[in-house]
Parts: structure tokens; C-alpha cells; sequence
């Protein structure tokens, strides 16, 4: 399969052994880099509930307020799950956005993942559900000044 280039950005979509699609880094990445900020098209909840759960959508959409689904635009919905992330992601929701940034160095040909959270509806193979991911000192205050 052709694998997708994302004009200037060094990212690009390729289909990986196990888990479809995904999104890879065309060369290093410093930590705490923004690789990228996906619009986000919203679900009232009365059309998920009726609907989008039904379908292939429920797979790549993130919980909004007010019981609303959001499917993340550009790569947003392109990255795959890992229980140790190298990328976080951060809800934008007056903007309707979702900004995706580096937890640490990411290296060229590295897949590019976030965590989907512990109450996974796939097997992720990892060998326990008790394997969470430990964050180090700096990323914990990267996180803590994003989300302020």
C-alpha cells in the first residue's frame, strides 16, 4: 500500500502489521513538540445513540461533554493505542479541536501512539491489564502545564 505524506510535516500514514493504519515520524521529533491540532466534527448524542455507535465510527471517536461524540479530523483519528505512549492528546472543546504533542524523543520510522485508557474493547496484547504506564518526572510537568 502507498503510504500517505502529510506535506510539511514529517509524519506520515502506513499500515502496520497488527493494527491497521497508523501514523509514523519521518525523522526525529523533539519532546513536547505539537505534531498536530485535529478539528473535531461533533455527534449530538441523540445521533450516536440512534446511529454512530452502529457503525465504523465508534472505533475512532473521543467522548465529549454533554454526551456527545467527536470525531477527530486530519490524523487525530489515526493514531493508534499504546499502553506507553509517546504522544498526549488534550481536548480543545470551545474550539472544537484536539491537540496531539510528543511526550518525549520520537525517532524516525517510529510509530506515533496514544493511549486510549485502560477500558480497552480490543486486545491489545499487552500481558496484563495491570501493565500502566509509569510517566517520568518531566512529562508529569509537561501534562500538568498543558492542562492549565
Amino acid at each position: 500500500m502507498k503510504t500517505i505524506s502529510l506535506f510539511d510535516r514529517p509524519l506520515e500514514i502506513r499500515d502496520t502489521e497488527t493494527k491497521g493504519r497508523g501514523v509514523f515520524a519521518l525523522e526525529h521529533l523533539p519532546a513536547h513538540t505539537c505534531i498536530e491540532i485535529s478539528p473535531v466534527l461533533l455527534f449530538q448524542k441523540e445521533q450516536y445513540e440512534n446511529h454512530g455507535q452502529y457503525t465504523v465510527l465508534n472505533e475512532y471517536t473521543y467522548v465529549w461533554s454533554a454526551g456527545r461524540q467527536g470525531l477527530a479530523l486530519g490524523l487525530g483519528s489515526m493514531f493508534n493505542h499504546d499502553r506507553c505512549p509517546n504522544v498526549y492528546w488534550k481536548k480543545d472543546e470551545p474550539n472544537r479541536c484536539i491537540s496531539y504533542f510528543t511526550l518525549r524523543q520520537v525517532h524516525p520510522n517510529e510509530e506515533l501512539c496514544i493511549s486510549y485508557g485502560d477500558q480497552l474493547w480490543f486486545d491489545d496484547g499487552s500481558a496484563s491489564s495491570h501493565n500502566h504506564y509509569d510517566q517520568p518526572e518531566e512529562e508529569n510537568s509537561f501534562l500538568q502545564n498543558l492542562l492549565l
